[in-house]
């Protein structure tokens, strides 16, 4: 989940900082999500998190083409939107 976090935030163009702003957090705690050492993050933060990256929570924490065991939608029938890269 912290590459997808760090790629959707500089797909974005924003810094940790601005980041941590929009979702109400600091930009060490952003740091911390995006190098991996925290491992628990509130519910509506991390919901916040999903609307300001303009995501959807199945692809922070699955992975594109991945579902948990035993649920989800099948492959390739998920809705996954990744980072937007320049030009578009």
């Amino acid at each position: 989940m912290a590459d997808r976090v760090r790629a959707l935030r500089i797909a974005r163009g924003m810094t940790q900082e601005q980041f941590g702003k929009l979702v109400g957090v600091s930009k060490s705690a952003v740091s911390q999500w995006e190098d991996g050492s925290t491992k628990n993050i509130k519910l509506a933060t991390f919901l916040r998190v999903v609307e300001v990256l303009h995501t959807d929570a199945n692809y922070l924490i699955w992975g594109e083409g991945r579902t948990p065991a035993g649920g989800g939608a099948p492959p390739g029938k998920q809705k996954v939107l990744r980072p937007k890269t320049s030009g578009t």
